[in-house]
């Protein structure tokens, strides 16, 4: 599976990476952060210098919808049980605020609950970028994080996904 990873990511772009990571899954074409392409997207979004402040640029260039909903795990076991990625705003004390989106779920039978596969958590993550939800849930301290001033949860589709989300909309 091609992915983009945390340790090629160049600038401030963790929110592109998430759209390009988003959009791959769902069956677009994968974008190299060695392309040219990358980099005007890189531009376009203003990650090379800032925070991708304008990343709607991205989604629009990607053809990539989404839709914001509650910032909760329930939101998380939703966009799995669809197939659909999710983003989420953390807040580690690596990175700070940060952007992940998390593409893959299973149940871990051996130690209880679910990991996650989030291929831009680098150094949390496995070797296969998996995250077992306590570890995320500890390191990002997401319960008590959750919220506008910590980032979003927005979970990526394509059009014909729409009405089964809309239900899921932030209220």
């Amino acid at each position: 599976m091609k992915i983009i990873y945390q340790n090629e990511q160049k600038y401030s772009e963790c929110q592109l990476v998430v759209a390009l990571n988003a959009s791959y899954c769902l069956g677009e074409p994968f974008i190299s952060p060695n392309s040219e392409e990358y980099e005007r997207l890189v531009d376009l979004t203003g990650g090379r210098c800032g925070s991708c402040i304008n990343v709607e640029k991205a989604y629009d260039y990607l053809r990539l919808k989404y839709i914001d909903v509650k910032p909760e795990w329930n939101s998380i076991y939703f966009a799995m049980d669809k197939n659909l990625p999710i983003s989420v705003g953390v807040n580690t004390d690596k990175h700070g605020l940060h952007n992940i989106v998390i593409i893959k779920m299973r149940s871990n039978n051996k130690i209880g609950w679910y990991d996650l596969k989030v291929p831009n958590l680098n150094p949390y993550t496995n070797k296969k970028m998996w995250i077992h939800l306590k570890k995320l849930e500890k390191i990002t301290n997401v319960r008590k994080n959750i919220g506008p001033e910590y980032g979003f949860f927005r979970i990526f589709y394509i059009q014909k996904f729409y009405r089964d989300l809309k239900n899921r909309r932030k209220k």
